[in-house]
């Protein structure tokens, strides 16, 4: 469901040049969406050199020491974006605020990075020349 959302953020942001705004529904569903994976990634292993890691602590640190700024970032700010959008219809001081608050969802984007590091960890389990292809064309 992840890179759903990113497709549809990518897809109102290039469309916002031209007027049209996401519908609330999806910014909250996208919300909550973020949320729950935020609060999962403290439970999922990762791999390193010798194998996978799944004890709960050490998952834990090396999430935070990675993608959990990042994470914690973007979750704060979708929530602020949101609630502002969903009460700022009557409100026109907000809007001007909104406008510029709308140009930070870029800072979205920076899930693909996620999406990138993981498609290359699966394909350096393929030892193949398709595997090797792939990784050529991604990165």
């Amino acid at each position: 469901f992840g890179l759903v959302f990113i497709l549809l953020d990518v897809f109102f942001l290039s469309m916002s040049v031209y007027g049209l705004d996401r519908l609330l529904w999806i910014d909250f569903a996208d919300c909550v969406y973020w949320t729950v994976d935020m609060c999962q990634l403290f439970c999922l292993g990762y791999h390193k050199e010798d194998g996978l890691e799944m004890r709960p602590v050490k998952v834990a640190k090396q999430y935070l020491k990675t993608w959990f700024i990042v994470d914690v970032s973007l979750v704060v700010y979708q929530w602020l974006s949101a609630l502002l959008e969903s009460t700022s219809e009557a409100n026109t001081e907000r809007m001007s605020f909104l406008r510029y608050f709308r140009l930070a969802r870029y800072m979205k984007l920076l899930r693909i990075a996620k999406f990138e590091k993981a498609l290359r960890q699966l394909l350096l389990h393929f030892h193949s020349e398709a595997g090797v292809l792939a990784m050529k064309m991604v990165g």
